[in-house]
């Protein structure tokens, strides 16, 4: 097959369909931004990103979705509500268990 099918050239007008190279290479970018790919795969990566208009669209999307997700403010809890939980949960499994007629009465 002639380069042309599997990326999609910068500057060049060939159809936006996704090649195997190219969802092989999508696939690696969640990795890569953790850093968890190793060095021979993040060049093949960055080498294709260079070349590659859709998968360098996606990283630079994946990037920024990121730093938007990181720039949020973290939610602190107000109060633990797990003993207020615990204590729902106990009167209604309590409410649940049938008491004997005898226990109502002694």
């Amino acid at each position: 097959m002639e380069e042309k099918e599997f990326y999609q050239f910068k500057n060049s007008n060939y159809p936006s369909k996704l090649s195997p190279v190219c969802e092989n290479i999508q696939n690696q970018l969640p990795d890569m931004l953790e850093g968890c790919l190793d060095k021979v795969s993040e060049d093949i990566v960055r080498a294709h990103l260079s070349v590659c208009y859709l998968c360098e669209k996606v990283w630079i999307e994946m990037q920024k979705t990121v730093a938007l997700i990181e720039s949020l403010p973290s939610a602190d809890m107000i109060q633990d509500l797990t003993p207020k939980i615990l204590s729902e949960l106990e009167k209604e499994i309590e409410s649940a268990v049938p008491i004997p007629w005898w226990k109502k009465y002694f």
